[in-house]
């Protein structure tokens, strides 16, 4: 079959599977996972011993054993290195590709994947557009840190096209790229100059451009929908995006280990449907179970067609909220948010643990930043991080203060620290809520 006839094939079967019901979802993961799990317990070193339990010396899958799997963590994908490749990948997979990421946290990851599992997370990627109901005939914006002297303003960097044609007759838009180290003031410039229909950028960098752009009284017409990556997003900043700019946010949950594992519902509102024909996706408690409707819990996933490079049970340090099934009819398991990592939420002495989402416009209320990042420093303490605005205006500390004692709940120590710019992570990553316990 040509690969154009496979690609069309897996995103037709993919439109068929969003509406499986619960139990034919579960055998359509079992038919894809058995076959999976056989293979790497015969061809990956790593998962010779750690897969034993699931077939007690015979070839047959004993499922109800799942949860005796070891899990697998960050630390295994950076340190085992060959021992988690395969001997013997099969030729109809092949060739295989490697992609690295330092992640949020700076350490360095590579993961061997193969032309099949690439595919597979393009028909994922199409569903995403499909989902978001993009017109792939508009124009793509993306602002992202790139290496210096790439895209760099004014000109920015232009290809033809932003994605694939399904048919010969598809007309597609051309995608601008701009380095994200281009100051604000010079990305709005470049922004109004393409009013693209659509802007692919982390959430700090769109909700910094919003804070410009309200400020200065500036308009994106043609600006239609805000595709975030990379970092959490609030409702503050869906809300901001509206405001300034008339524009929806449609968030998705990736990972550079499998891609996609969740796109954002295109019916029902606030929740997250998880990718379960590509990736298998437990969210477990502190004691290894599943998490409750309304809880958080952490990322454990397996993927479904990396031949290469398998993941089974693998902890990726992300935690998430589970949700109730999703009003829309698709029977994809939901999540109601992405919560980020372990170190976004702050915890205080009573047992309490929140992910913050203070408001932009309180904040700019009292303080009027350019920027700003809220730290956990102590078990009682609140470091308020902030580039200070070139308004004038006297910070109101005390009005401040009361607000997040308010939004936390809790009578915490609020100190304000004035920053020349907000840290960022190796990645380019601003994270607004960051935990140093």
């Amino acid at each position: 079959m040509k690969q154009t006839d496979l690609a069309r094939k897996i995103r037709e079967s993919l439109r068929k599977s969003e509406w499986l019901k619960t139990p034919d979802l579960m055998r359509y993961r079992r038919r894809t996972l058995a076959p999976l799990l056989a293979h790497a317990r015969t061809t990956v070193p790593f998962y010779k011993d750690r897969l034993a339990p699931l077939f007690d010396g015979s070839d047959r899958i004993r499922w109800e054993h799942w949860a005796r799997v070891p899990i697998m963590t960050r630390t295994d994908l950076q340190t085992e290195g060959e021992r988690l490749i395969s001997t013997n990948i099969p030729r109809q997979h092949m060739p295989t590709t490697t992609e690295s990421s330092s992640g949020s946290t700076g350490i360095p990851l590579e993961i061997t994947s193969t032309r099949f599992s690439g595919m597979m997370k393009n028909a994922l990627e199409s569903r995403l557009m499909e989902w978001a109901g993009l017109d792939t005939s508009l124009k793509m914006a993306s602002i992202k840190p790139l290496s210096p002297g790439d895209a760099d303003y004014p000109a920015g960097r232009m290809t033809k096209s932003w994605a694939s044609r399904k048919s010969p007759n598809d007309r597609i838009g051309p995608l601008v790229r701009l380095n994200q180290m281009t100051p604000v003031h010079q990305q709005a410039e470049w922004l109004r100059r393409h009013d693209p229909a659509y802007l692919s950028t982390f959430p700090s960098n769109a909700r910094a451009l919003a804070d410009y752009f309200a400020a200065n009284d500036l308009k994106l017409p043609g600006l239609q929908t805000i595709l975030p990556y990379g970092e959490i997003v609030t409702q503050d900043f869906r809300d901001r995006c509206l405001e300034v700019f008339g524009a929806s946010v449609f968030d998705n949950y990736s990972a550079t280990e499998c891609g996609l594992i969740a796109l954002q519902c295109p019916d029902a509102s606030g929740v997250y449907h998880l990718q379960n024909e590509t990736v298998i996706v437990e969210v477990l408690d502190e004691d290894g179970g599943a998490t409750a409707p309304g809880k958080v819990g952490r990322v454990v996933l397996t993927t479904l067609h990396n031949y290469a490079q398998p993941l089974i049970r693998y902890r990726m340090g992300d935690l998430v909220e589970v949700g109730n099934p999703c009003t829309c009819g698709r029977h994809l398991p939901v999540i109601n948010r992405i919560a980020g990592r372990s170190r976004h939420l702050f915890r205080f002495p009573d047992g309490t643990e929140m992910l913050p989402d203070f408001r932009s416009k309180t904040i700019l209320k009292y303080l009027d930043p350019l920027a700003w990042q809220v730290a956990q420093t102590g078990p009682m303490t609140i470091e308020f991080r902030y580039v200070p605005g070139t308004g004038g205006a006297s910070p109101d500390f005390d009005g401040m203060t009361t607000y997040i004692r308010a939004a936390l709940g809790v009578e915490v120590e609020v100190n304000y620290v004035t920053r020349d710019e907000i840290h960022q992570a190796a990645s380019g990553k601003v994270f607004d809520y960051v935990s140093e316990l």
